[in-house]
């Protein structure tokens, strides 16, 4: 999954707040961002919570753009969301 340069800034600015090496960066590029994402250690947690959002805006359901990982994780369950088709 590729996730986009707007989705890796604002992840990076829910989970580090607004002063982090993403949203600070001058002119980058998805790589550059990616490889900032990489050294942060908040890679995978950024992919996550973008393919959990994805499926919540397929399947046409409500969520709040602030609602955790893990909360996110419970909605898909009782969603009847597939967790499986999301990650592979």
């Amino acid at each position: 999954m590729k996730v986009t340069k707007e989705e890796l800034i604002s992840e990076a600015k829910y989970i580090k707040g607004n002063n982090n090496k993403l949203s600070t960066a001058r002119k980058p590029t998805r790589m550059r961002l990616k490889a900032l994402a990489i050294e942060e250690g908040m890679l995978l947690e950024i992919e996550e919570r973008t393919a959990l959002k994805r499926a919540f805006k397929a399947k046409r359901k409500k969520f709040g753009e602030s609602t955790s990982t893990p909360e996110l994780v419970q909605l898909a369950i009782l969603s009847n969301i597939k967790l499986d088709d999301i990650w592979n």
